[in-house]
C-alpha cells in the first residue's frame, strides 16, 4: 500500500537561479514565510517562491498535527536518475513513505541547467550536500542512490564527500566514457575508450552491453575510481540485472564489489532476473526505451513478468540496507484520505 508518500520528499534541482518550494498538500502548498526552511533557503542562495506543484521543487518536511513521528534527526538519502536528464522524483516519493528525507537531485537538461552532461562539474554536487548539512531534522550520515550512469556518479560522489556512508548503484557503468563524462575543477574527467563496434541489434533494438564490457579491458589508473579515498565506514549495495541490454550489470556489479572489498569496504551484490531500469514495485517495465541522450530507440531488456517481481524483492531489499546502514526511521502512518476529503459546496457536474 502507498503510505502518506508524499509525507516528505526533498526534490531540489540545484542552480544558481534555483527555485525553492514547499510539497503540495491540503493543508499546505508553500514554505511558510518566517519558517527556518525558508530562511535556510535564502542563505543559501535559492530563491523563495510561492506555491509550486509536483513538476516544480520542493523541499518537503514532516507536516504538523496529528501522527507526526517526531522532529528527528531522520536518516536521509540523496536520489539520482541517469543520461534521461530532468529531474525524477519516484524514487524519492516511495522512499519517503518508509520515513526517509530524500533529496532528488537533477544535474543537466532541466530548466536552466546544462543541455549535455558533460558540462557538469563534480563541484556541482557539492550543494545538495551543504543543504543537507544545514537541515535541522537529519543528521550527517547520509545516504545516497542512483541508477544507470546516476550509479556511476555514487562511486564518484562517494570518494569525494565522506558525509555519505551508505550507497546504493543500480546497474550503473563501472567507468566513465567519451559518451558520458563529467568535469572536476573545470577539466573534463579521464575517460576509457569504448568499443563502439560491438553494439549489435536484437530483433530490431539495439543492444550496447557487450560495447560496454570492453571499459574494462581499457582501463587505465587516471580513469579508474579512487576507491581507496571512499570512507571505510560507506557500505555499498549493487543492484545488478542479468538481462540489461544497455550495461554489462552483472560484470560491473562483481567489478565494484571485487575493488571495494580490495579496500576494506563492505559490499554486498544482488543479481536479479530483469533489464536496466529496475524501478521500485509495481512502476512499469521499461524494455524498450527513447533515449533522447543517444537520439534513438535502445533495447534496456527484461521480460514483464521477471522484472516485475525483481522490482518488488529489489526494492524491499534496498530499503533493509538504508535502515541498517543509516538507522530505522519513524514508523509513518497510513494515509487515511477519508479524514482529507473535502465535499464540493455545491453540484457544478454538467451530467
Amino acid at each position: 500500500m502507498y503510505r502518506q508518500c508524499l509525507a516528505f520528499i526533498s526534490a531540489v534541482i540545484l542552480s544558481d537561479r534555483t527555485q525553492f518550494c514547499g510539497l503540495y498538500r491540503s493543508e499546505s502548498n508553500a514554505i511558510p514565510r518566517g519558517s527556518r526552511e525558508r530562511s535556510l533557503a535564502r542563505s543559501l542562495g535559492y530563491i523563495a517562491c510561492g506555491p509550486l506543484r509536483y513538476r516544480q521543487l520542493c523541499l518537503c518536511v514532516r507536516p504538523g498535527g496529528p501522527g507526526r513521528p517526531g522532529d528527528g534527526p531522520f536518516p536521509c538519502i540523496m536520489d539520482m536518475s541517469g543520461t534521461g536528464g530532468g529531474i525524477h522524483e519516484h524514487k524519492g516519493s516511495m522512499l519517503a513513505s518508509e520515513g526517509f528525507v530524500v533529496l532528488c537531485v537533477a544535474y543537466f537538461q532541466y530548466k536552466d541547467l546544462p543541455d549535455k552532461v558533460e558540462d557538469i562539474d563534480v563541484e556541482y554536487f557539492k550543494k545538495p550536500v551543504e543543504f543537507l548539512l544545514s537541515l535541522p531534522y537529519i543528521g550527517d550520515r547520509f545516504g545516497i542512490q542512483g541508477v544507470s550512469f546516476g550509479g556511476t556518479l555514487v562511486d564518484i560522489l562517494t570518494a569525494r564527500f565522506p558525509e555519505f556512508k551508505a550507497a546504493v548503484v543500480i546497474n550503473g557503468p563501472h567507468l566513465q566514457c567519451s559518451y558520458y563524462n563529467i568535469k572536476e575543477k573545470g577539466k573534463p574527467m579521464p575517460t576509457v575508450h569504448v568499443d563502439d563496434t560491438r553494439w549489435y541489434f536484437l530483433n530490431n533494438v539495439l543492444a550496447t552491453h557487450l560495447c560496454h564490457r570492453t571499459l574494462t579491458d581499457n582501463i587505465t589508473d587516471e580513469a579508474e575510481t579512487p576507491w581507496e579515498k571512499v570512507p571505510k565506514d560507506c557500505a555499498f549495495r549493487l543492484v545488478g540485472s542479468v538481462d540489461d541490454l544497455v550495461s554489462p550489470s552483472i560484470h560491473t556489479s562483481l567489478y565494484r564489489q571485487r575493488r571495494l572489498r580490495e579496500t576494506g569496504h563492505q559490499a554486498e551484490v544482488e543479481l536479479v532476473n530483469g533489464g536496466h531500469i529496475m524501478e521500485p514495485p509495481y512502476f512499469p517495465h521499461h524494455e524498450l526505451v527513447y533515449a533522447k541522450f543517444q537520439a534513438f530507440y535502445c533495447g534496456y531488456g527484461g521480460e514483464v513478468v521477471l522484472h516485475g517481481k525483481s522490482q518488488e524483492k529489489s526494492w524491499a531489499n534496498t530499503i533493509k540496507f538504508f535502515k541498517k546502514t543509516l538507522g530505522e526511521p519513524p514508523k509513518m502512518p497510513d494515509w487515511d484520505r477519508l479524514t482529507h476529503v473535502v465535499n464540493p459546496n455545491e453540484n457544478r457536474s454538467r451530467l
